[in-house]
C-alpha cells in the first residue's frame, strides 16, 4: 500500500459494518481513486448495496465506469448545491475535494440520511482553518483514525481519517489506541 491509500482500513471496516447494519443500504463516494473505487465496487456487490460516485474529473469518471454503472458527473464548483438525498449506509468524501470544502459538505450531510461518513486526508484540516470539535454541533459521533502505518511514505501527518455519524459510533470498530474521540 502507498501513501495515497491511507485511509482504505477505515474505508473498508466501514463499508463491511454499514451493510451488516443497514443491508441494502447505498455507498456514495465523492471522486474516485485507484484504490477505494474498485474496493467499494466489489463490496457493495457482494453485499448487494448500490454505489454511486459524484465526480467532476471526466478521465476518472471514464477509468472507472466499468466498475459500477451510477457515476454521477457533476463539475466542481456545482457540488455545493448538490442534494444529498437518499439513504445512504456510508459516503466516503475523497480526492476531489479540499478539506475546507469537505467541511462544508459534511455540515450539509449532517441532516441527510447517511449511516457514516469516512473524510480522507482529515490531517490537513487544521492548516485550512477547520477542527473537527466544531463538527460536534453537526455530528453526534466524530471519531479520528490516527494513521496505522507509519512506514508507508507520505503518511507523516498523525491525524488521517475523520469518521461522522449521527446513527452509529463507529469508534468500537476500530482499535482503541488508533482513535481519537472527539468531544
Amino acid at each position: 500500500m502507498d501513501g495515497i491509500a491511507t485511509h482504505l482500513e477505515a474505508t473498508v471496516a466501514v463499508a463491511l459494518e454499514t451493510g451488516r447494519l443497514w443491508p441494502g443500504s447505498g455507498i456514495l463516494e465523492l471522486g474516485c481513486g485507484d484504490y477505494s473505487t474498485p474496493v467499494l465496487a466489489r463490496i457493495g456487490k457482494a453485499q448487494g448495496r448500490q454505489m454511486t460516485n459524484i465526480v467532476s474529473d471526466l478521465n476518472w469518471a471514464a477509468r472507472f465506469r466499468h466498475c459500477f454503472g451510477n457515476v454521477l458527473e457533476i463539475p466542481f464548483d456545482e457540488w455545493p448545491r448538490v442534494p444529498f438525498n437518499g439513504s445512504w449506509g456510508m459516503c466516503l468524501m475523497d480526492n476531489e475535494q479540499d478539506i475546507a470544502d469537505r467541511f462544508e459538505n459534511a455540515k450539509r450531510m449532517a441532516k441527510a440520511d447517511i449511516g457514516v461518513i469516512v473524510v480522507h486526508d482529515s490531517a490537513k484540516a487544521a492548516a485550512k482553518g477547520c477542527r473537527w470539535r466544531d463538527m460536534k454541533a453537526y455530528f453526534q459521533h466524530v471519531v479520528i483514525l490516527g494513521r496505522r502505518y507509519p512506514e508507508t511514505p507520505g503518511t507523516l501527518e498523525i491525524l488521517e481519517v475523520a469518521l461522522l455519524s449521527n446513527k452509529v459510533n463507529p469508534a468500537p470498530w476500530f482499535h482503541p489506541g488508533q482513535i481519537e474521540v472527539v468531544r
